[in-house]
């Protein structure tokens, strides 16, 4: 934040800050604090979200962990509860991963145990 001497601006985002005028030292500092942690926060989701879509690796293949792809899978548990037998499932980061009935229940368990881990 910095200050013409009468208005207060926010270095960040260069908004005007009539309101602080009369602002204390405590309360610009408390504005600061605020504004960090702020940032902060939507850094370290931007950084989760990256990693979720850069994906896991699962058996040679990068497996993008995002909310896209736990609707995905969801989709196709309703498909093989419904009797398909196989299928391919494509994933947010580009991968294509072939699946069958059989082992789905398995890579299900690893894919929320993963999905899981950004949460916990």
């Amino acid at each position: 934040m910095w200050t013409d001497g009468t208005n207060f601006y926010d270095k960040n985002h260069c908004d005007y800050q009539a309101g602080w005028r009369d602002a204390t030292p405590e309360e610009v500092a408390k504005y600061e604090a605020g504004r960090t942690a702020e940032q902060t926060e939507k850094e370290a989701n931007d950084l989760r979200d990256k990693a979720m879509l850069d994906g896991v690796e699962y058996q040679g293949s990068m497996i993008s962990l995002t909310d896209v792809d736990g609707n995905g899978m969801l989709q196709v548990k309703a498909a093989f509860e419904m009797g398909l037998s196989e299928t391919t499932i494509h994933f947010k980061n580009g991968t294509k991963l072939p699946m069958t009935a059989a082992n789905f229940s398995a890579f299900a368990l690893w894919f929320v145990t993963e999905r899981n881990r950004f949460f916990v």
